[in-house]
């Protein structure tokens, strides 16, 4: 695992499921490690994880991706708090917000964890950037990649708005539209039920 061999790595891995950090951090230290590190020779513990995961991203330019946050953090009122049992996943973002690497961790969320709003400056190294949807016109064409549909410029934007200009959810109604609804978007709006 010479850097000039694997001068860039990249690694996505999905929050969506909530694995447990230790489930994660297996995955993304053999992945960095290019599958030498073993299981039985890792740490047991978060911290001890949080190290050895950080040797990677020091050693070499990576990128890891975590995608789906918000599947770790507390629903209500705690904005920003993970769930019970998920805190080392908030360690693993503080130290890689304060310490010297090479590499980059982003984050996908609905939600910004704490530590980020904590990190996160103009000028800092963490950055945050808040994604806004789709307008409808770019909506439409993500779901008309799926095919033809029948509606009016208000049906459009009355679907691209229900979904807040997510992609992954337009091209999810696109195929219950041409599907179920026989590619009509006034009668998709009409009968599916949001929640």
């Amino acid at each position: 695992l010479s850097p000039p061999a694997r001068a860039a790595l990249s690694e996505w891995l999905s929050l969506r499921d909530a694995p447990t950090f230790v489930t994660l951090s297996l995955a993304a230290i053999q992945f960095f490690s290019n599958q030498q590190a073993l299981e039985r020779d890792l740490p047991t513990t978060a911290p001890g994880r949080i190290q050895r995961l950080l040797h990677y991203l020091k050693q070499h330019r990576c990128l890891l991706i975590l995608d789906n946050a918000e599947s770790i953090l507390q629903v209500g009122d705690r904005c920003g708090q993970y769930r019970p049992g998920y805190e080392a996943y908030g360690d693993l973002l503080r130290q890689v917000g304060t310490q010297q690497h090479q590499s980059c961790v982003l984050i996908t969320s609905r939600e910004q964890p704490w530590e980020i709003s904590q990190l996160a400056g103009e000028r800092l190294p963490v950055r945050a950037m808040q994604l806004t949807g789709l307008a409808a016109e770019a909506g439409r064409s993500v779901v008309e990649l799926k095919g033809s549909f029948a509606g009016t410029d208000q049906h459009w934007q009355r679907l691209v708005e229900l979904y807040g200009g997510n992609p992954l959810a337009l091209g999810i109604a696109a195929a219950s539209i041409r599907d179920v609804f026989q590619r009509n978007v006034a009668a998709f709006l009409k009968h599916a039920v949001f929640a």
